[in-house]
């Protein structure tokens, strides 16, 4: 059975409010600059989660691109894409058909709801 909470005084008076649109642009731009995240260069340790190429992984005009499950220093648990070249994108399946930490240094940024890593630096695989 749930708990009962007893209402402060003020919850239990408050009196219903009508939202126009005009109120409905102001809470939809503080939420969106709410969930914005500066972004930042990283080294991102994790597993590979998916791998995704649309054809030939080896030709370097198609793009490749993985999900990183990475932890972050407040212990949330954030699915990262990263789009590679096709050196970088082998030793990600490698990491992944093995189970094995990968390591991906590049600019973290979350755009929409999505995070991404782009302008990488470096990928390695931890073993």
């Amino acid at each position: 059975m749930g708990k009962e909470v007893d209402l402060s005084e003020d919850i239990r008076n408050f009196k219903s409010i009508i939202l126009t649109e005009a109120h409905y642009d102001v809470i939809s731009y503080a939420s969106s600059k709410l969930k914005e995240v500066p972004p930042e260069y990283k080294l991102l340790t994790g597993k590979i989660i998916n791998s995704h190429c649309n054809n030939n992984p080896v030709d370097e005009s198609i793009a490749k691109s993985v999900i990183i499950k990475y932890i972050d220093e407040n212990s949330s648990k954030l699915d990262v894409k990263a789009t590679l070249n096709a050196h970088d994108y082998k030793l990600a399946c490698k990491a992944h058909i093995e189970g094995a930490d990968i390591t991906i240094n590049g600019k973290l940024e979350r755009t929409g709801g999505q995070w991404t890593l782009t302008d990488i630096k470096s990928v390695g695989v931890k073993s």
